[in-house]
């Protein structure tokens, strides 16, 4: 598996070739990303190739979860107010990448932005908001949870970031 090169969106990316298969998707890199970036509504990350083609991308921001959203469980021991959480709004990969890891190393590198950014500020939550079941299914593999009666937004404790990266 070849490590992709991840960096934040800038002009010389190339966006309108991008194709993962979802209209939404392509179109929020093409047309909106790098305008959300710039006004600081959430900030997107590609995986480039030699040419600045986008071979995946991720966009993530500051998010808060209603406090009755959560299970019963997890609201022990948190005061009965919203939840500060980050969001991984959007990920996705190039049809001419699928297969090759890129997914997996594109939602490292945010666990791994996110978790440097709990360090500085409150953040409980990881949020993300899955498109469909396929993409539910892929946040699953990673240990993320489906928040009780929202089918698709699932979740991950900051806690377990603390794990993974503090080793």
């Amino acid at each position: 598996m070849e490590l992709l090169r991840i960096e934040p969106i800038a002009r010389q990316h190339v966006r309108d070739q991008f194709d993962c298969g979802e209209d939404s998707l392509n179109q929020y890199l093409a047309q909106f990303a790098r305008q959300n970036d710039q006004s600081n509504i959430a900030k997107t990350f590609v995986a480039a190739d030699a040419a600045n083609a986008v071979l995946g991308y991720y966009s993530i921001s500051s998010a808060s979860i209603e406090f009755s959203s959560i299970s019963a469980e997890m609201q022990k021991g948190l005061p009965m107010y919203p939840v500060p959480a980050a969001r991984i709004s959007r990920l996705a990969v190039d049809h001419s990448s699928r297969g090759s890891g890129s997914g997996a190393q594109l939602l490292i590198d945010a666990l791994q932005r996110i978790y440097r950014v709990s360090n500085e500020m409150g953040i409980k939550l990881l949020v993300v908001d899955a498109l469909n079941d396929s993409a539910k299914s892929f946040y699953e593999h990673y240990g993320f949870t489906q928040f009780p009666k929202q089918g698709l937004t699932l979740f991950l404790p900051i806690e377990t970031l603390n794990v993974l990266f503090e080793l």
